[in-house]
């Protein structure tokens, strides 16, 4: 897969602050974009020691295991070869790798156009780890781990006020 620093570029109320103190803009602090990544971590998350294996940081893995984006929106690699997060884990997005992305820009999981692993892409499609291998295919896939899967949350009698 292609390398990706981001897939959609957030324009973050700390962006803004940045841009305004530099004196050249005004920002318009209205129309800044959340920034999901570490949010409510608390002053550990920038401060602090990354552990692996703790959220958001990850385990690197052996080499070629795909792995979950923090938001479960895609396809990446644990990587530790960032200057911007100091040396801490974290998976690092393919460009190709989006369970949203449309057909012919999505990530070839190495089945010859066929999913071995019973992926599924697309609005309803979400990225979790996995051991499953489509019959046929055998055990050789099973290292992958991680895929793109469709899902749906639904209301549980069970569980007032939240979803299953």
């Amino acid at each position: 897969g292609q390398l990706s620093t981001t897939w959609d570029p957030v324009r973050s109320a700390l962006s803004l602050a940045v841009m305004q103190d530099s004196g050249w803009y005004t920002a318009k602090y209205q129309e800044a974009d959340p920034l999901l990544w570490g949010a409510g971590a608390g002053c550990d998350f920038v401060d602090g020691a990354c552990t692996a294996g703790q959220s958001p940081w990850c385990e690197p893995p052996a080499q070629n295991k795909f792995a979950c984006t923090f938001d479960r929106s895609g396809l990446g690699f644990c990587s530790q070869n960032d200057q911007l997060t100091s040396g801490c884990p974290y998976v690092r997005a393919w460009s190709n790798g989006r369970c949203d992305a449309p057909e012919g820009e999505r990530l070839d999981d190495g089945c010859a156009g066929n999913s071995c692993m019973g992926q599924h892409f697309g609005e309803e499609a979400a990225c979790f780890t996995s051991s499953l291998v489509r019959s046929g295919f055998g055990t050789d896939y099973q290292d992958r781990g991680t895929g793109c899967y469709e899902f749906r949350c639904e209301a549980d009698p069970a569980y007032p006020g939240g979803v299953l």
